[in-house]
């Protein structure tokens, strides 16, 4: 349809289609730049995992099931330091999540009419980690911090005591403690998510 619109217009059709890898370069990655503070993982999952298998492909022909075909058959790239096993359910979820958001902006955009992705569906992730010291550790972690320089030894009590991240805790503003309430809100965590 594209392409008899531009040759109704007179326009040059060549223009008209555009492969997966151009749509990504030439439009996707100027548009995360802007609003991802995570767009380098979105290039290097695409670079490592989509690039190869359908790149090439006209972004207009991708369909579900290719990219069902792309996801079971995903497994570490050739450089990877990993073993060449099937990727955890969470790695899938996340080029899953860069497909989707792809080609959704691309269908906001007008290259595509429909997301070949919209209905792609993540694996179950069975990611829950709790661990507890033991009491050698436990041990061992406090004459290690008797020694420590203050804030070293404040950022890891904060850090065993909520959960924290080291970039959280580093990013926290002092007007985020509620001293009433005894809490602390979190603005920039690694989901993007207040909390």
């Amino acid at each position: 349809e594209r392409i008899l619109d531009r040759q109704r217009r007179g326009l040059d059709v060549r223009n008209a289609v555009i492969t997966v890898s151009e749509g990504f370069d030439g439009k996707y990655l100027g548009h995360i730049k802007q609003v991802l503070a995570s767009w380098r993982d979105h290039l290097s999952r695409f670079n490592r995992h989509v690039r190869r298998a359908i790149g090439h492909r006209a972004l207009h022909k991708v369909t579900l099931d290719e990219l069902i075909q792309l996801i079971d058959r995903l497994e570490p790239a050739p450089d990877s330091s990993r073993k060449p096993e099937v990727l955890a359910a969470s790695t899938i979820n996340r080029i899953i999540d860069l497909l989707k958001a792809y080609f959704s902006y691309m269908v906001k955009i007008g290259e595509i009419e429909v997301s070949p992705a919209a209905r792609l569906e993540k694996r179950r992730e069975m990611n829950a980690r709790q661990r507890v010291l033991s009491k050698a550790e436990t041990i061992r972690l406090g004459q290690a911090l008797h020694d420590a320089p203050l804030l070293i030894r404040c950022l890891v009590l904060l850090a065993l005591a909520t959960g924290m991240r080291l970039g959280e805790m580093l990013g926290a503003k002092f007007d985020d403690v509620d001293f009433d309430n005894a809490t602390l809100l979190l603005r920039k965590t690694k989901n993007g998510r207040s909390r």
